[in-house]
């Protein structure tokens, strides 16, 4: 598998998981732990 389709693959997995509102809750901390604030404005 190409990295390109990997990744494919990979967006495909976390978009159904996003769906779910808890889940999308806990991407959402995590990102806000991890990146900078800027990218939330």
């Amino acid at each position: 598998m190409s990295k390109k389709a990997a990744g494919a693959a990979y967006e495909e997995v976390l978009l159904e998981d996003l769906r779910d509102p808890a889940e999308a809750a806990a991407y959402l901390d995590a990102a806000l732990e991890d990146a900078a604030p800027r990218y939330f404005c």
